[in-house]
């Protein structure tokens, strides 16, 4: 996908997070580890509203955890887009802080 935009304008979230982050998404391998992170991805967002890229800018220190966070809001993720000053739609970025711990 198209990485995100440093600086690009801000898209939000269109309803709630537990839509994107089920529970599911908790990498099976760390399972049982006590594993926790936190992980903050810009998910690049289109006019549509659909995620476009991701690019982690700060890692959990767990490479699955970063995976998971951003393949959650690629598939699942559904955003209003960002808009220009006349309220036009254009591409922006949504900031996803994502605190990871074993359940």
């Amino acid at each position: 996908g198209t990485p995100a935009a440093p600086g690009a304008p801000a898209a939000t979230l269109r309803g709630r997070l537990s839509n994107v982050l089920t529970g599911d998404e908790f990498p099976m391998q760390l399972l049982g580890t006590l594993a926790e992170g936190r992980t903050v991805a810009n998910i690049a967002v289109g006019p549509d509203g659909r995620a476009t890229g991701c690019t982690i800018t700060s890692s959990s220190g767990f490479y699955d955890m970063d995976k998971a966070t951003c393949t959650a809001f690629m598939r699942r993720g559904r955003f209003n887009a960002a808009t220009d000053a006349s309220g036009a739609p254009v591409p922006g970025v949504y900031e996803a802080k994502v605190v990871w711990s074993s359940p």
